[in-house]
């Protein structure tokens, strides 16, 4: 596979990521959380607005993102982004159609 295509299975395939954030003295954080990708790549998950990633994305949108499988082979997709909190109805409808959509068997 090419590494586009072994970016994309990853994406895919997985629904673990861990998300690399700074607070603004410049303390990184790592924390895993459970993602979805929809069809633009944009990856969404939920996490509680206190929690300290969260409060760091709020201050500094800057995200550095690990997806990895260990099985049936070693990969990953490192990917350095900027991570937005959703507030707009719109935006959150279709987030949650991201990730219910995950759990739903392929047509």
């Amino acid at each position: 596979m090419t590494p586009e295509e072994r970016a994309r299975h990853l994406l895919d395939a997985g629904n673990h990521m861990t998300i690399a954030t700074v607070d603004p003295e410049g303390t990184p954080w790592v924390t895993p959380v459970f993602y979805v990708a929809d069809a633009d790549d944009a990856l969404y998950w939920v996490s509680d607005n206190e929690a300290r990633h969260s409060v760091n994305i709020r201050a500094n949108p800057a995200v550095a993102v690990v997806i990895y499988q260990t099985q049936p082979t070693t990969d990953a997709v490192y990917i350095t982004a900027r991570a937005v909190e959703l507030d707009d109805r719109r935006e959150i409808l279709h987030a949650i159609e991201v990730l219910l959509r995950k759990d739903q068997p392929p047509q």
